[in-house]
């Protein structure tokens, strides 16, 4: 290689001198805010024309226009040509030359899908690049000719902690690869620059350089993953990772700097024109770093996962909270009225979680007596959560949810799973697999480690492999040496008021989930390959992978030892992409399929296992669906209790479920309305040992005008148990039926 490519720089300059004085005395202040997406914002990129266009979980992208003179953006339309999570973006380049500046001619994002697409400037697909076998997490173009990918697909091997993953080398013309770069672990994060070199990073800790295919060198670069790169023209690049450092470096390698100031991983970074570098992290915030130094800190109300800049020098950000935010250091163009309130509204909820005792908070039963001063925060506790409301006009408006920080001496509530107990804890970890998805890991000082880790690792469906890793990174971030009060309390040494005997309730509990499980396979086959001859979403190999996932299906004896193929899979995926008139079938072999313990690999991350449930409430909620569509999908929600791994996403996501489904309550489908109401009667069973009080109280009112109309006898009992199940030890939902007029012992 070239050793001309590389820089002597050994020492860290600074990059544009001398900054001018209205950077010096300039802060960034807020501009804007973008609330278009229904799920975490993970992407975005812009263009010196002036369009942004942001990806999601949602599996959105969303196009937006700047204007030029106000600095703030205007929305354009919605894409949904990737059917996975949107995880990466970078602008299109090609090949002209003007004013010595290569011309932007639109955008190409990756996704879960493993598609890589590009899109014009009007945000339409006009190429799509195949050969990923996972998702794309990052995406890096600088030569025209070339982009260069990274992904998570690869070599499994047996019994070790890795994969061996990829990045890509594309022929942006003809949408081949060119070169693959293998070796990495988990996602690989990718930077390509314009003297041809490559840098990879993954949750190896290694950054490796390469050139034209081959690896040049290969860095021990950081202590956790890799998550991002960034040029540092006539520099060199940056580099991010989980150990909460940015690390600065030479093309050859060295390391000039390492900067320290985040308390959370760090997601994202970004260089400005002036040559200072922004770096976004967990810890809700972007820095802002001149010369190795912080000069400002932007707080923001939940994680921030992207960080870019336009060509107005102004900053976007793209968070966990579904928001895209703008930030300019042009006094012309911060917002001073009422969106700057809302967003500082927002991270004063965020941060009032230092201060909290839940013990002590009032209910979001007892809200609704309370009265506020106009513009007034307060939090309310409704069930384990905290969540801060502003009093506005004459009511109170949820401005946020109260989420505690990281670290701190205060024990943190944790809410409970099948494997660890609800209660207090020294710490609740957010542990990263590599795959961008915090996971919630409780732990007290003092406690096993290896015990922990091996709840943890059951509880997220992973192999043993996991375990050492599980219990180091426990010993590394806890006081190991010294058993805390809370530790001792889980140990059974409970002081006299610690537990108190329950209420007894007049109400009888039902604590069985009920569901849709008889197998019948011939009638619903027979019309999903009817209808397959009219769409041939299916080929030939898919029909034949069909009866063998059938054959599956039917043996319910073998459901134990029996096993999903990756092509079975990947035919589940298929047949959810029925058109609405033609889905029922599939909907039914899906119904069925959700009863084989193999169900529910596709629920153990959190973002697949979403963008499933997406689906089901797509063919419930559209209004062209015939009922036998809306039918199956409720089946199918209701066979989703079935397996831990789906029940979480159902917990999580009850409120989005409900909304979405409420309005069949007044079918004039009896199997509708069942189909419905058992889905609510699965819930009341959970909130037997997981109290949601918001939950009952959505649920209740959705269904108080339809107790007494229901007249089918069987919707009738199920309608009963549930309301029953709300009532029991809980006095408050008892009030809250009786205020509908509603007699339980009517039903």
């Amino acid at each position: 290689m070239d050793s001309s490519l590389f820089s002597d720089e050994t020492t860290i300059p600074q990059f544009y001198q001398p900054y001018s004085q209205s950077i010096l005395g300039n802060e960034f202040a807020f501009q804007q805010t973008l609330g278009f997406h229904q799920g975490s914002v993970r992407s975005l990129g812009t263009l010196d024309s002036g369009y942004l266009l942001s990806g999601s979980v949602d599996t959105s992208t969303k196009l937006y226009m700047l204007n030029n003179a106000t600095g703030r953006y205007s929305f354009e339309k919605e894409m949904k040509y990737h059917t996975g999570f949107v995880y990466s973006i970078t602008p299109s380049q090609i090949q002209q030359f003007i004013a010595y500046r290569i011309l932007q001619d639109g955008f190409f994002t990756g996704s879960k899908d493993t598609n890589i697409f590009k899109v014009d400037l009007l945000g339409n697909p006009v190429m799509l690049y195949e050969g990923h076998e996972d998702a794309v997490n990052s995406l890096s173009q600088c030569i025209p000719e070339e982009l260069v990918s990274g992904s998570w697909d690869g070599q499994y091997i047996i019994n070790k902690l890795y994969q061996f993953r990829t990045a890509k080398i594309w022929d942006v013309e003809t949408g081949k690869v060119k070169e693959t770069l293998g070796g990495h672990q988990y996602g690989v994060a990718v930077l390509t620059l314009p003297n041809g070199i490559t840098l990879t990073g993954s949750a190896d800790k290694k950054i490796r350089i390469w050139f034209k295919g081959n690896m040049e060198k290969e860095i021990d670069a950081h202590s956790d993953v890799i998550r991002d790169f960034v040029e540092i023209p006539g520099l060199g690049f940056a580099s991010c990772s989980n150990d909460e450092t940015v690390k600065i470096w030479t093309l050859d390698g060295q390391n000039l700097a390492e900067l320290k100031g985040h308390n959370g991983f760090i997601f994202s970074l970004c260089t400005l024109d002036s040559g200072e570098l922004l770096s976004a992290s967990d810890d809700k915030t972007v820095k802002i770093w001149r010369d190795g130094t912080c000069v400002q800190t932007i707080d923001h109300p939940r994680t921030i996962w992207k960080v870019t800049k336009n060509h107005l020098g102004d900053i976007i950000t793209g968070g966990e909270d579904y928001k895209i935010r703008t930030f300019t250091r042009d006094p012309s163009r911060v917002e001073h009225g009422e969106p700057l309130r809302d967003f500082e509204d927002e991270i004063k909820a965020s941060q009032s979680g230092e201060q909290l005792n839940m013990d002590t908070l009032p209910t979001i039963q007892q809200m609704t007596s309370m009265k506020g001063k106009e513009g007034e925060i307060k939090v309310f506790k409704n069930g384990t959560n905290a969540e801060a409301y502003c009093w506005k006009g004459s009511q109170w408006e949820k401005i946020g949810d109260v989420i505690s920080p990281p670290g701190g001496g205060q024990a943190k509530y944790y809410q409970g799973d099948q494997h660890f107990e609800e209660g207090d804890y020294d710490h609740i970890f957010d542990v990263d697999l590599g795959d961008g998805l915090l996971r919630k890991l409780p732990f007290d000082d003092g406690a096993n480690a290896l015990d922990s880790a091996l709840k943890f690792i059951a509880r997220e469906g992973l192999g043993r492999g996991y375990q050492e890793q599980v219990r180091a990174f426990i010993q590394q971030n806890s006081k190991n040496f010294a058993t805390s009060d809370n530790a001792n309390k889980k140990k059974g040494l409970f002081g006299s008021s610690a537990v108190q005997a329950p209420v007894k309730s007049k109400y009888q509990a039902m604590k069985d989930l009920l569901f849709f499980d008889q197998i019948a396979i011939d009638g619903p086959k027979k019309k999903l390959l009817e209808f397959n001859s009219e769409t041939q979403i299916m080929d030939a190999k898919e029909i034949e992978t069909l009866d063998s996932l059938l054959e599956l299906i039917k043996n319910k004896a073998f459901y134990h030892s029996s096993k999903v193929s990756k092509q079975g899979y990947e035919l589940v995926r298929k047949i959810l992409k029925f058109p609405c008139d033609k889905a029922f079938p599939s909907l039914d072999i899906y119904r069925m399929f959700l009863m084989h313990p193999s169900s529910s690999e596709n629920f153990k991350v959190f973002e697949t296992g979403i963008e499933s449930l997406s689906l089901l409430i797509s063919y419930i909620r559209e209004q062209s669906s015939p009922q036998a569509t809306q039918l199956m999908g409720l089946r199918c929600i209701v066979n989703l209790f079935k397996y831990p791994s789906p029940i979480f996403i159902l917990k999580s996501k009850r409120q989005f479920i409900v909304d979405n489904i409420a309005h069949l309550i007044q079918s004039d489908n009896k199997n509708v309305r069942n189909a419905l109401i058992t889905i609510y009667l699965n819930y009341s069973v959970l909130f037997l040992d997981s109290e949601d009080p918001e939950g009952k109280i959505q649920i209740i009112s959705a269904l108080s005008d339809q107790v007494s109309k229901e007249t089918d006898e069987q919707n009738r009992l199920r309608l009963k148990t549930t309301l029953q199940n709300f009532m029991v030890n809980d006095n408050d939902a008892e009030g809250f039926i009786n205020s509908f007029g509603i007699n339980i012992e009517k039903l």
